[in-house]
């Protein structure tokens, strides 16, 4: 499922993607509420200005994939990792779940120096 311009689509459905690759993969705009992303590579996906409350990413490789301006209250990122591209200050991320250490990748766009 590399590739796939999922906001595309004109009509409504929900996604549960497990031991998938959706890598260059486009998510832009969407209501998925509730997603399930377990076990994926998902390299370079764009899931900015998307609705995500509820979703899981659990044990999923989201390097270099972009979370800006994405609604990801109560999301699921346990054993996820490389997420980086979420973009704290303009996005909702209220009662997110991640795990140590990986979320201390949340602090690099901050430039602040951990000891």
């Amino acid at each position: 499922m590399i590739g796939i311009a999922w906001d595309e689509a004109s009509m409504p459905f929900s996604i549960t993607c497990v031991d998938s690759n959706i890598s260059y993969s486009s998510f832009y705009g969407m209501k998925l509420k509730k997603m399930k992303i377990h076990k994926c590579i998902s390299h370079d996906v764009n899931f900015s200005e998307a609705d995500m409350q509820l979703s899981k990413f659990n044990y999923t490789d989201l390097q270099d994939s972009i979370f800006q301006n994405t609604n990801l209250m109560k999301a699921n990122f346990e054993n996820a990792f490389n997420y980086n591209g979420i973009d704290l200050l303009n996005g909702k991320i209220k009662k997110a779940v991640f795990s140590m250490p990986e979320a201390l990748v949340l602090l690099n766009n901050f430039d602040i120096i951990l000891k």
